[in-house]
């Protein structure tokens, strides 16, 4: 998940209780969380839709959703230019940049910053498929150069002030330097932004000059996106110019020269078709073209209804939508998924009920009726679950979408107390239990996690339930030997052994456990691997 988040007092002054009202009712519509504690503020958004990562465009989205009005849609303008080198092209060979003109960036400059920082984790991959300059366009002399350079040979000072040296040396010793030189390569060159009095705007993706640094009261920005692949390029620079035109400012491209201008054409904007037919029976409602076009609107596409089909225009600041089942979820969204009628599916043969999942419902009632709530959590998990846990299930995604998403989950405690950590402002107890599937040392595992938090919870307590739920599934010769957990109290836990089998542990989860997660009540939990149970 991606965290927006802002003082309560910060974002009434930007933005009115109107506007943070809005964010909260908008919130059903869209699907994130919202969250209000000690006066902050917090959204926890999906990753897919990096257009909504700050409140100024999450405001406007919810604007122009409830308003029913489309967001305006500027004419393609140009001003100002860039005249591309070929040895920057050799480090980084995809190139935009626009240029944004308005009021005072002012109290809004914190919240640019952190959209930009959010892009390049996402989109960008943490800058290596994309990076963002953001210069003060009245500081610098136009056109901006984009060339390479011997980083002995070159020397500036950081945006930050804390450092005038060689580019080399800045790659070697600046903190940024240590973070991304080594998305350059080869630090001997590098790729620059000059401006034409020859003065370096920055070394992307690493870091910017002193000379263009913006300020709160910078008006005119010039922004620079450089990158190794190209849709990621493009993604970011639509992504940036909507946060601009959200705020009132006007944007321009900027003319590219010095080399074919055809390799650097701008792609054009998404179109697509849809037939009302198709809706109807997807979505199961009755809906007309008229109304469809309506709750397209709402979610900001631009549309053209037709007597038997509704021409689309996706924003370029939809990076998430890339077909006609996109376009079905927004207006399922836009129409309200509580509001869809349910429809029976029709098979032709009826497929065979499997054991695992009988097995799973078995116990599934039998905690539900023993008060426990059933939660789902994703299959996977971010890899900050592990930052003070051994992972071992030798399963990670090479190139994840988000670090939310990037292991996959080796037991189901953790998440379980994710949502503990997520509902800690809730009342107590909170009983849960989930059931799905693990992956421990390469191998898929299904297992079920019991959990108790509340004032007292102990060793006792989940002992208790585990016992109960063995009864009731037959099996009464279950033992216990201590065990030592890197997630239980040591003293406090157990290792479950039926009939000679390791069947799972129970125990109180550790305080420094539950404190990484923000618990502060304690909780005590059994992890068993479901199908060891039903071994007869």
């Amino acid at each position: 998940m991606v965290v927006i988040k802002s003082e309560r007092s910060s974002l009434t002054s930007r933005y009115s209780e109107r506007g943070l009202d809005l964010i909260e009712s908008y919130s059903s519509v869209i699907g994130y969380s919202f969250e209000q504690s000690e006066g902050e503020l917090k959204v926890e958004l999906n990753p897919d839709r990096a257009d909504l990562f700050s409140f100024n465009t999450l405001v406007r989205s919810a604007e122009m959703y409830f308003s029913s009005t489309a967001f305006p849609q500027e004419r393609a303008a140009w001003k100002g230019r860039i005249i591309l080198k070929s040895g920057a092209l050799r480090l980084r060979p995809y190139v935009r940049s626009f240029i944004a003109e308005g009021r005072e960036i002012g109290e809004y400059m914190e919240e640019l910053i952190d959209f930009q920082e959010k892009i390049h984790l996402s989109v960008g991959k943490d800058r290596k498929k994309s990076s963002i300059g953001l210069h003060d366009l009245d500081k610098i002399k136009l056109p901006v150069i984009y060339d390479s350079g011997n980083t002995e040979d070159i020397s500036f000072e950081t945006y930050d002030g804390s450092m005038e040296n060689k580019a080399s040396e800045i790659l070697r010793r600046h903190s940024k330097g240590s973070l991304y030189g080594k998305l350059i390569g080869d630090i001997s060159e590098a790729p620059f932004m000059f401006d034409s009095d020859g003065d370096v705007l920055s070394m992307p993706p690493v870091i910017n000059g002193i000379k263009s640094v913006i300020e709160p009261a910078t008006k005119k920005f010039f922004v620079d996106i450089t990158g190794t692949d190209m849709k990621a390029t493009d993604d970011t620079m639509f992504l940036m110019k909507h946060f601009f035109s959200c705020l009132g400012y006007k944007t321009f491209f900027t003319r590219i020269e010095g080399l074919d201008p055809k390799n650097f054409a701008l792609p054009g904007m998404l179109k697509l078709k849809i037939r009302p037919g198709r809706v109807r029976k997807f979505l199961n409602v009755d809906m007309s073209g008229t109304e469809i076009a309506f709750h397209l609107k709402r979610m900001g596409y631009i549309v053209r209804n037709n007597a038997d089909s509704i021409e689309i225009n996706v924003p370029s600041y939809r990076i998430d939508v890339m077909g006609e089942a996109d376009i079905m979820e927004d207006i399922a969204k836009s129409f309200g998924f509580n509001n869809l009628k349910e429809k029976e599916l029709a098979f032709k043969n009826l497929p065979e009920r499997n054991i695992s999942r009988t097995h799973e419902e078995t116990l599934r009632g039998i905690l539900v009726g023993a008060g426990f709530q059933e939660i789902m959590s994703f299959f996977l998990v971010p890899s900050s679950f592990y930052s003070v846990s051994t992972y071992q299930g030798d399963m990670r995604i090479l190139n994840p979408k988000s670090q939310d998403f990037s292991v996959m989950r080796d037991r189901l405690l953790l998440g379980i107390l994710d949502f503990y950590s997520r509902n800690r402002n809730r009342n107590y107890p909170q009983n849960v239990f989930e059931i799905g599937e693990v992956v421990l040392h390469g191998k898929q595992e299904s297992h079920v996690c019991i959990s108790i938090a509340q004032p007292g919870a102990a060793y006792s307590s989940i002992k208790r339930q585990v016992e109960y739920l063995f009864r009731r599934i037959g099996n009464f010769n279950l033992t216990y030997t201590p065990f030592d957990s890197e997630d239980l109290m040591e003293g406090r836990s157990a290792k479950m052994t039926l009939s000679g089998r390791d069947v799972g542990l129970l125990g109180e989860v550790k305080p420094d456990r539950l404190e990484s997660f923000g618990i502060k009540v304690p909780v005590a939990l059994s992890e068993i691997n479901i199908p060891k149970i039903f071994i007869k």
